[in-house]
């Protein structure tokens, strides 16, 4: 199969970019549902634009509706969906595991790609999602080239590239919700873990290289994408929606450039010019992520969450008028720079040489005074973050054309024929017929030059065949009314494309009968024996034990089950015969044979989601945590079996693959200082403290929130909903604490 190299668009500028600059396939998204929610995004009259756009240049193009869909939206959602799929979208690609369900049954002939906000690593997920008719699947970024090669399976794989990374898996991050209100899982993040941090043990402050303790470096594969090339995955894909149009097409000519290289001469070949132009577009420092195994210094950049640049030259001279500085780089009027000793940045707007005179440009070397409006202090670094000559060169580019060849049939007394084909597609027209010559005839040559003039439409003639006759006379109007005509009914043919049939199948919604004097009960999470035991003895209905060790403890209680881990590599097989799963493939393995309830890592927020598990063996569905009471009431009105409400605990904002305590603390690859006794914490610049528990096996990170969430006053709404579970989320709460909010939510 082809590789295809995917590229961003936050707009029309940057879809042409993508088009024009190499791309196989562009991805974006509608003013709703997708992902980016503050890129410029495109009204449904620029989508079905960008539609017949790409189609035209032979470009896929897949819209995002990778979202969390709530119950009220659905309606309006699969009436988005429908308007795409009448357009002949190639493909969605979606988040929500409900939306999933219904499109697939409802638009049968559409293509699902399941987003990385799946969190998909392993092949029992894949299996989940092929029920669900997800053709393509956008692995985790926390994956290996090793973990995905040893994927056994037909489905097509995605993989992230180049672009900014996440720190949390991919659809696993509560933070920017909890903190404030503004969803990843709703395309609204607050990119929180660009902020700085302090690391604390207890109380005391552990120094850091520097306080982005959560902000990686910026992928870049292009080094190692033989390896890439020479895997499995189906798709190369570039993240950048929120991105300017030059760098969107900057960058997917860099990679277009790479793959065609290393198809034709097998190798990598990396213009250096090109990567220190990349580096002034945008870089936070390059990692090879967690594709090729980068950890701690080579994944991470602690010192700056912003874009870098280059390195311009020093401040050799400042004071309160004027800024000189020694260049190591060349430098024009336009250009940004940023002070690294004042943190301060500018666009470069006067540019002066040493004797005062006004100048456009500078050469390395050069010694260069700017004025000072800034007020800067500081002699030190200067960095090049932005070039106006690149982004001016970059917005002129080359626009793509499509081969054509042209067919023509010139004989005396016939009439005149012509063809135009692109490879895939004829068509034919007839004009006038064709009279002997009285004067000057008609040759070959002056009907090629004529044809090959195409002016601005989006065709190259490549070459023309066909009979033609000697000595004929052809009226060069009829010629061109033509060659108007056929070039005109191509662009059409070629911008309405039908990909597949339009079958849309109705469904018929299940009337729900309310259930009277449902009993209520009540569960809990526990993670040490003294919490577990509190539970036990003041009768909580069922405990889901998250220790492995303590659940082989008192595995003989009734009502114990063992909760799994929300990041799963591998399935072993399992005693436990109840369990409370965080991940899809913990469905697929044990669901048929095992009691199995959901956990809330699962981010169900509608009924078509609660009925794809439940159609999957599952007993109950824990509910997203960032359902509202109305949100719940919507669901319980459509659903029959039982749910699961979290109503107290601190939350689980992110779970990491990379852990700060390893990185700047132990220092080493095999690290046992979280588990020595003390308590460790991030600490945001509100003072807030979010507790940090590790994996003593997966060695992951995962980072509580600063507070309890305590709904518990929301029980009497809830029950007269028709909900009959209630968890309480217990991480480090005392006997006594547990026993208090027992009583509390019991009365």
């Amino acid at each position: 199969m082809k590789k295809e190299l995917l590229a961003p668009a936050g707009n029309f500028l940057c879809l042409k970019q993508a088009v024009h600059n190499g791309a196989d396939a562009v991805y974006l998204a509608g003013k709703r549902f997708g992902a980016r929610g503050y890129a410029d995004n495109f009204t449904n009259e620029e989508l079905v634009q960008a539609i017949k756009y790409c189609h035209l240049y032979g470009v896929k193009i897949y819209v995002t509706v990778n979202i969390l869909i709530y119950e009220k939206e659905l309606k309006d959602t699969l009436e988005y969906v429908e308007f795409l799929y009448r357009n002949q979208v190639d493909a969605l690609i979606m988040q929500d595991i409900g939306l999933m369900r219904i499109v697939h049954q409802k638009y049968p002939n559409l293509e699902i790609h399941a987003s990385t906000q799946t969190n998909t690593h392993t092949l029992s997920q894949i299996k989940m999602l092929e029920k669900l008719g997800v053709k393509r699947v956008v692995l985790a970024r926390e994956m290996t080239l090793a973990e995905i090669k040893a994927l056994e399976t037909k489905m097509e794989i995605e993989v992230f590239i180049h672009g900014a990374l996440c720190i949390s898996y991919s659809g696993q991050c509560l933070f920017s919700s909890l903190l404030m209100n503004r969803s990843g899982n709703r395309g609204v993040c607050a990119q929180l873990c660009r902020l700085p941090y302090k690391l604390y043990q207890g109380d005391k402050e552990i120094l850091t290289p520097g306080p982005y303790l959560l902000s990686p470096k910026e992928l870049n594969t292009a080094s190692l994408f033989d390896k890439l090339l020479e895997s499995n995955i189906t798709s190369f894909k570039i993240e950048g929606r929120m991105k300017s149009p030059e760098y969107v097409g900057f960058i997917t000519k860099f990679y277009r450039e790479i793959i065609d290289n290393y198809e034709k001469n097998k190798a990598i070949k990396i213009d250096e010019e090109k990567l220190k132009q990349l580096k002034v577009l945008f870089n936070r420092d390059f990692t090879n992520g967690h594709l090729f195994g980068d950890r701690n210094e080579k994944l991470m950049n602690l010192k700056s969450s912003n874009h870098q640049g280059i390195p311009l030259g020093n401040v050799v001279y400042v004071d309160k008028k004027h800024i000189k500085i020694k260049l190591t780089e060349d430098l024009a009027q336009e250009d940004g720079i940023r002070f690294v000793s004042d943190d301060k940045g500018l666009i470069v707007n006067y540019l002066y040489n040493q004797k005062g005179l006004l100048i456009n440009k500078a050469k390395k070397n050069d010694i260069v005074v700017l004025d000072n409006k800034i007020g800067i202090n500081n002699l030190g670094l200067v960095l090049k973050t932005s070039d106006h000559l690149l982004n001016e060169t970059l917005r002129n580019y080359q626009e793509k054309k499509i081969k054509i060849k042209w067919l023509v049939k010139a004989k005396e007394s016939e009439p005149l024929e012509i063809a135009i084909t692109d490879y895939e597609n004829t068509l034919t027209r007839q004009g006038n017929v064709v009279s002997r010559a009285i004067n000057q005839p008609t040759t070959k040559e002056i009907i090629t030059s004529k044809l090959k003039m195409l002016g601005d439409s989006p065709f190259e003639m490549e070459k023309i065949d066909g009979e033609i006759a000697n000595n004929i006379f052809i009226n060069m109007s009829d010629l061109k009314k033509l060659k108007q005509s056929l070039v005109k009914e191509l662009i059409t043919l070629r911008e309405n494309k039908q990909n597949y049939a339009v079958v849309i199948n109705e469904i018929e919604e299940k009337k729900i009968v309310k259930k009277k004097d449902q009993m209520v009960y009540y569960t809990a999470v526990v993670r040490e024996e003294e919490q577990l035991k509190a539970c036990l003895d003041n009768n909580i209905d069922i405990i889901y034990v998250d220790n492995g060790l303590l659940y082989q403890k008192y595995q003989k209680e009734k009502n114990i089950f063992l909760r799994l881990k929300r990041i799963m590599n591998s399935y072993p097989d399992l005693k436990a015969p109840s369990l409370l799963v965080g991940e899809l493939g913990s469905v697929f393995e044990y669901s048929q044979s095992k009691e199995v309830v959901t956990d809330y890592f699962l981010n169900v927020v509608n009924k078509e989601s609660v009925k794809f598990l439940t159609e999957n063996g599952v007993k109950r569905v824990t509910l997203s945590v960032e359902c509202s009471l109305e949100d719940i009431k919507e669901i319980r009105q459509k659903v029959d079996s039982d749910l699961e409400v979290v109503i107290y605990g601190r939350l689980e904002a992110m779970v990491n693959k990379y852990c700060p305590l390893n990185y700047v603390v132990n220092k080493e690859n095999n690290c046992e200082v979280c588990q020595d006794g003390h308590k460790y914490y991030l600490e945001n610049q509100g003072k807030r403290k979010y507790p940090l528990v590790m994996d003593r096996d997966k060695h992951l990170m995962h980072i509580f929130f600063h507070e309890v969430r305590d709904n518990i006053g929301l029980k009497k709404d809830l029950v007269e909903m028709g909900v009959n579970y209630f968890r309480l989320d217990f991480l480090d709460e005392s006997y006594q604490e547990i026993v208090k909010v027992i009583q509390q939510v019991k009365c």
